[in-house]
């Protein structure tokens, strides 16, 4: 994390992700469910992409597969992670949302699931894989441990990986990344759905110039594009900001779950 400045928004990805499907098939695409891509291959029509079922080929390729990054061997993209910061998280059954700490609502089927996380690297960080220390670290803020109700009950707890990470290139020969595949801001930065829509128009720009024929390969713009999101400012005042400022060396944290509260 380098800036906590970003906007903040928060989205309802289930009801999204379905409104951009019946869009997509508005438009007369072909989408598939369940087929997730295993391999890329170019060949002289474009690339062959080889899914659990079937291969089909694609003229032109959009990367956009969140924070998932195995085909970037395929793509000869180099992944490169910013820190290490770790989200040491609690759902709940019961307790009012907001969007350091953070509280949200997450959609699932049939409502939301409210959540608080606890966002730091994963040397300051070690004791909150411990119930009790989560707990006693929530107790002590000023803001979120307000709108956690006593007899809120917790259903879930989880250890993710929440650090910035980057791929170089950013797009090659017909095929270009966006949103987080491209730049995956972490959840404090607050600007992960801002830079996925400005790269996913800049990525829609640039599959239609390979399209049609107006270039093979969208490069240099995106790189540039690229560029400017690694150089955010420092954000003032704000410790675990300045400890990336500083180039301090983090430790890696592996996703695991954490103790059950008892």
């Amino acid at each position: 994390m380098f800036s906590a400045q970003g906007a903040g928004w928060q989205l309802d990805r289930t009801r999204f992700d379905r409104l951009m499907v019946q869009a997509a098939k508005a438009a007369g695409v072909d989408t598939r469910f369940g087929s997730a891509v295993g391999s890329a291959v170019r060949d002289d029509q474009g690339w062959l992409l080889k899914l659990a079922d079937e291969a089909i080929v694609a003229r032109t390729v959009v990367w956009a597969t969140g924070r998932s990054w195995r085909l970037a061997r395929c793509f000869g993209a180099k992944l490169t992670m910013h820190g290490h910061l770790a989200a040491y998280t609690a759902f709940s059954t019961a307790h009012r949302a907001i969007a350091a700490w953070s509280s949200r609502r997450v959609p699932k089927a049939g409502g939301t699931a409210p959540t608080c996380a606890c966002l730091t690297d994963p040397d300051l960080g070690s004791e909150l894989r411990k119930a009790g220390h989560w707990y006693r670290a929530l107790a002590a803020t000023q803001s979120i441990a307000p709108l956690v109700p006593p007899n809120a009950i917790e259903t879930a707890s989880m250890i993710k990986a929440a650090g910035t990470a980057t791929i170089d290139p950013a797009a090659g020969d017909r095929w270009v990344a966006a949103g987080d595949c491209l730049f995956c801001a972490d959840p404090l930065s607050s600007r992960g759905i801002v830079h996925a829509l400005r790269s996913g128009i800049l990525a829609a720009y640039a599959a239609s110039d390979m399209l049609d024929g107006r270039g093979d390969s969208p490069a240099p713009a995106m790189q540039n594009r690229h560029t400017r999101l690694c150089r955010l400012a420092p954000g003032a005042g704000c410790p675990l900001c300045s400890r990336r400022a500083m180039g301090h060396a983090f430790l890696a944290a592996a996703a695991q779950p954490c103790l059950p509260r008892v």
